[in-house]
């Protein structure tokens, strides 16, 4: 199992600490030798404090560093400006602390730390409560924080501060604990009554003198590893439209206090309210120039404004990952509701009255105001509403706080088509918007991190971005939160475990997710620590193994393999046993590289039974094709899915047989339908038939954008770039048709419209068009093979783990020109010259080595090469 000695820190110079008030024992007593467990109660949810740490310094440090950790999250303050936030979404036992260069922020003198801590309190998507919670109060795990600063003198000495008695913690009353959930998992509604709080609670003259003594906690996190992810991009970004400013009657304005008691929340008054009316009782000034930077947007209500509600309705440039943010003047007792949504319905922000509600409310104190949001939203429409308006209100900021993952480097990708250099760009868009502190699903909707969904965003964060820190955090968060008999849950870290929530071929994603970060950036060490985790793994798999066939049959929970396949999914299928058949050759391959030969031996034995098995089971000779599955001794289904997929698992390697596959699944002819409507088609067939597809044998079931990822690497394995290329352009309408600038789940726009599993397209063309592939792992060994089929012409830069790799090429009538530059950290390359609409080059003008007839090995620096047809 994965050993952290290395990496965890025991020894801290300060403590776990949190208010007192807030706290109660887990267990309560009912006589001397019994008692009973208490949950953790409303009001201990959701609980946020402000805590201040003074200090002096009798001259200024050499360096600062703040280590830093909290039981939900935090925000960090020093002397009144702002340092950073955390922590990242983590496994319960392994919980994650930060650090922080202080040095800049200190002085000489007096100095305060000032921290806004928040405990959630229950599961959710990113957060998952510390394991081994105790009974006391002292060690319940009901909110912590913990931090020490070390800072080395310019004489060399060191000293230490930290968290304890000397720290001052006020429960933060002005936070509303008692809010709705988003969406059921994304954590709580917020609402902040800026009246309650210190206006200088983190500046260095607030007089904390009333302030309490924290309690000392015996905190139940055990383990604390440093986040190599933190922390995470932050950046500024303006709207780009005012859709519409308008007013209506406000609902809150007429309710008595016990219907104000029932709390009915602003997502349930703004569905209350309806569309957006005419503007009539408030004048707006300075719209345009707001939006273009230009000075403050003033609202200033006239006679018959009371009791209006006033609405602004933002649309950004594109999706936005972010904090919501403004920055007002107003009059005290001003409401400010904001309401953010990726979706638009009736001209409003998609907000329904249970399972999808949003955004946060502040109550202003008067004078000059910043508020920002506590938890990121995924988002293309921000609407403001304004209540109780009594006077002049401008607006210097309605903004988004966007995050990301940190970012060094970014790949690019251009070429004589500029859709696909849009498309291209709207993928890495797509994968930035999905990769927070963990590679997500999607920003709005969950906010999960899918181990499966993350398989095709590892390698797209590659080709865009040259970043591995998300992959590597996947991998090990999955064997932390592993199951002790050996299956993954579908997500790691969140709140899977209450869910049981279990999809088998996810876990087969997270070993062949392993291979994929191992080739990329030659990391040894995940292959000996994953071992041992990927042997239990196959245990869980092995008992369901039919004895006859060898193969997986009847697995539990949800298997999902794709969007287009029935939820259901009985019987034995081809794909999740040609997946399982990889993953034991995987890991057949560590167990030979750390010297475990007979288990190394077993595994491939087994695999290659299973390849004889699948290949034997599921070819269809009169379809000539392979079928999805077996149920009730027959074969059923015809799919793109899975028959790009026995081959791209080499199932088969017979010629024969694959041009029989392109000819009945992929160029038969319905395959020139729109994607949709195939999908339609299909729905509608199988909407008369109760069985598995029987009488469907002259349909084909095509790919939903998350497997076409598979479905082109196929393409591209069997020089079909042509078809390639043409199931690429399938998502050019997802730019024509979206308002997001990003990619969609699915090929309709039904579903999210921000999904990473589907943004396929730029690694295909960064790895397909430009040719850049490691031919060892970690890029020892470089390999450039471009497709020159169907552009003219294609400049590109792959940022590797070793440098950036450029590579560009023209056509000029029968000829390509071609330069390939390699950094000086690659030791060996070689350039694979391609076929030219299947004619074979005649001549070839280079200074290049020849290694084989079409192979040359490329050198660090530029490599050009004219090639002739």
């Amino acid at each position: 199992m994965v050993d952290v000695k290395s990496k965890v820190r025991l020894t801290w110079h300060g403590k776990w600490i949190w208010a007192k008030d807030a706290l109660k024992p887990r267990k309560e007593q009912i006589h001397r030798r019994s008692g009973h467990e208490r949950k953790v109660q409303a009001g201990e949810k959701n609980v946020f404090c402000y805590f201040r740490h003074v200090f002096s310094m009798r001259s200024a440090v050499e360096q600062a560093i703040i280590h830093i950790t909290a039981d939900s999250r935090y925000k960090l303050f020093v002397n009144g400006r702002y340092v950073g936030r955390g922590i990242n979404r983590c496994e319960s036992y392994y919980w994650y602390y930060n650090a922080h260069d202080l040095t800049d922020y200190l002085q000489e003198g007096k100095n305060v730390i000032a921290i806004h801590g928040r405990f959630y309190g229950q599961d959710f998507a990113y957060y998952t409560r510390p394991g081994g919670r105790g009974r006391h109060t002292h060690n319940s795990g009901k909110g912590g924080v913990l931090f020490d600063v070390k800072m080395k003198n310019y004489d060399g000495t060191v000293t230490w501060i930290g968290s304890g008695n000397d720290t001052r913690v006020m429960i933060n009353s002005g936070e509303r604990s008692d809010m709705p959930l988003k969406n059921d998992a994304l954590g709580f509604l917020e609402e902040f009554d800026s009246r309650k709080v210190p206006r200088d609670w983190n500046e260095i003259e607030c007089d904390d003198s009333t302030w309490n003594e924290p309690i000392i906690l015996d905190y139940p996190v055990k383990t604390l590893l440093r986040d190599e992810n933190q922390r995470l991009h932050e950046e500024q970004c303006l709207p780009s439209e005012i859709l519409k400013i308008g007013e209506n009657d406000d609902v809150n304005h007429d309710m008595d206090e016990e219907e104000k008691e029932e709390h009915i929340d602003f997502c349930v008054q703004h569905m209350l309210e309806g569309p957006i009316g005419v503007l009539e009782h408030f004048t707006v000034n300075n719209a345009n120039g707001f939006l273009a930077g230009k000075g403050p947007l003033e609202i200033v209500p006239m006679d018959g404004a009371s009791g209006k509600v006033l609405s602004i309705l933002l649309k950004f440039p594109h999706e936005m990952v972010g904090y919501p943010r403004i920055e007002v003047e107003s009059p005290e007792n001003v409401i400010i509701d904001v309401l953010p949504s990726e979706k638009m319905s009736n001209d409003l922000p998609l907000i329904d009255w249970m399972s999808n509600k949003r955004g946060s409310r502040v109550i202003l104190r008067g004078g000059h105001q910043f508020f920002e949001q506590w938890d990121w939203e995924g988002y293309l429409y921000m609407l403001v509403k304004i209540r109780e308006l009594h006077g002049t209100i401008r607006f210097h900021q309605l903004s988004t706080n966007r995050t990301c993952m940190k970012i060094s480097r970014r790949g690019t990708f251009s070429c004589n088509e500029p859709e696909l250099v849009e498309l291209w760009e709207a993928c890495a868009r797509t994968l930035l918007c999905c990769a927070v502190d963990a590679y997500l699903d999607c920003p709005s909707r969950e906010q999960r991190a899918y181990i499966g969904d993350a398989y095709p965003e590892a390698l797209i964060a590659n080709a865009c971005f040259g970043e591995p820190r998300l992959t590597r955090k996947l991998i090990y968060d999955t064997a932390y939160g592993q199951r002790q008999d050996g299956i993954t849950y579908s997500f790691h870290p969140g709140d899977a475990v209450p869910q049981t929530h279990i999809i088998p071929d996810y876990c087969l994603y997270w070993m062949q997710l392993t291979r994929d970060y191992y080739m990329y950036y030659g990391d040894e060490k995940v292959l000996e620590d994953m071992y041992p985790h990927f042997l239990l793994a196959i245990e869980w798999f092995w008992k369901y193994r039919d004895e006859r066939s060898g193969l997986l049959s009847n697995l539990p929970y949800w298997t999902f393999i794709d969007w287009s396949f029935p939820h259901d999914k009985p019987g034995t299928w081809a794909i999740l046993n040609a997946q399982f058949m990889d993953a034991l050759s995987f890991v057949a391959s560590i167990a030979e590289k750390l010297g475990d030969i007979r288990v190394g031996e077993r595994l491939r034995k087994v695999a290659a039974s299973m390849k004889k098995a699948i290949d034997g089971l599921f070819w269809d000779e009169g379809e000539g094709c392979y079928r999805d599955f077996h149920l009730d001794g027959k074969l059923h289904q015809v799919s793109y899915m899975t028959n790009a997929y026995m081959v791209l698992m080499e199932v088969t390697t017979d010629q024969t047989k694959i041009e029989k596959i392109i000819a009945r699944v992929f160029e038969y002819p319905g395959a020139e339908k729109d994607v949709k409507q195939q999908i339609d088609d299909y729905y509608l067939k199988r909407m008369s038939h109760h069985s598995f597809g029987d009488n469907l044998k002259d349909f084909v079931m095509v790919a939903q954008p998350f497997f076409q990822h598979h479905v082109n690497k196929f393409f591209d394995k069997v020089g079909r770039h042509d078809l390639l290329l043409k199931f690429i352009r399938k998502w050019l309408p997802m730019l024509r048709l979206g308002k997001t600038g990003t990619i969609w789940e699915t090929w309709s726009i039904h579903g999210s419209e921000c999904h990473a599993w589907a943004a396929t397209p730029a690694f295909d063309l960064s790895t397909y068009w430009l040719g850049v592939r490691p031919a060892a792992p970690g890029f020892e060994r470089i390999e450039i093979s471009p497709t020159f089929h169907h552009l003219e012409s294609v400049d590109g830069m792959f940022p590797t783990c070793r440098g950036d790799v450029k590579v560009s090429w023209k056509k000029m009538n029968k000829e390509v020109i071609i330069n390939i530059s390699l950094p000086s950290s690659i030791p060996d390359g070689m350039f694979i010259v391609p076929a030219l609409d299947g004619v074979h080059p005649t001549g070839i003008k280079t200074r290049a080595v020849k290694i084989e007839p079409r192979v040359f090995k490329l050198h660090p620096g530029e490599n050009e090469f004219e090639i002739y047809y």
